[in-house]
């Protein structure tokens, strides 16, 4: 019984020592906060309350969904979908997407991930209505608000050491097409885990999973 007492207790150990380390390295834990802008954009993906991990190694690529130093703010963040990277040329304006001319939509539709909440633009209660949208070699949620006007498309040409930003939520957004192209080097902590939601634990449906 003293044997199975101290390998349970170096086990905690090297568990504990081995969290911490990956935590101080590797991955950062991060709530999402109550922020009009930040809780529209990122929807469907994020909500507010979220715990998520932040992966904090390597180069983000096109499709990341990274936190940004927000460039009107910059102790504030932002959250974006990266779609350019120097030298890209794209062609935007609501769910219409092309990079480099090859074009991007939504792939299906995933009703049940719609969302109810209220849009920072005109204090109204909206839909935010799910699709898929496959990039980058992955998939990720594309939210588009129900009963919106069509958004011109306009084309970008993405500047050295620059990427351009686009929020999960094409209609209600706060990027790239409002803040213009942001540093690679602010963009430095991908979103690529969610713990648990503002509901904690007991939310089956939102613990425990990579965020697309």
């Amino acid at each position: 019984m003293g044997g199975f007492a101290r390998f349970a207790g170096w086990t905690a150990v090297v568990l504990g020592v081995g969290g911490g380390l990956l935590r101080a390295f590797v991955l950062e834990p991060w709530t999402v906060p109550d922020d009009e802008w930040i809780v529209a954009s990122s929807a469907p993906t994020l909500s507010a309350g979220d715990l998520v991990l932040l992966l904090t190694r390597g180069v983000p690529g096109v499709g990341d969904l990274v936190r940004c130093a927000d460039p009107e703010s910059p102790k504030s963040f932002v959250v974006g979908r990266i779609i350019g990277k120097p030298g890209d040329t794209l062609e935007l304006g609501g769910a219409s997407l092309k990079i480099n001319g090859y074009g991007y939509s939504s792939a299906d539709a995933c009703y049940d991930n719609n969302v109810s909440l209220i849009s920072p633009k005109t204090q109204q209660r909206v839909e935010v209505l799910c699709g898929r949208i496959e990039i980058g070699g992955g998939w990720h949620y594309m939210g588009r608000v129900a009963k919106s006007s069509p958004e011109a498309i306009k084309t970008y040409k993405v500047d050295e050491g620059k990427v351009f930003l686009v929020s999960d939520n094409r209609d209600i957004h706060d990027d790239s097409r409002d803040f213009g192209q942001v540093s690679l080097d602010t963009c430095t902590h991908r979103v690529v885990f969610r713990m648990w939601s503002a509901k904690g634990w007991m939310d089956g449906r939102h613990r425990i999973m990579p965020i697309h």
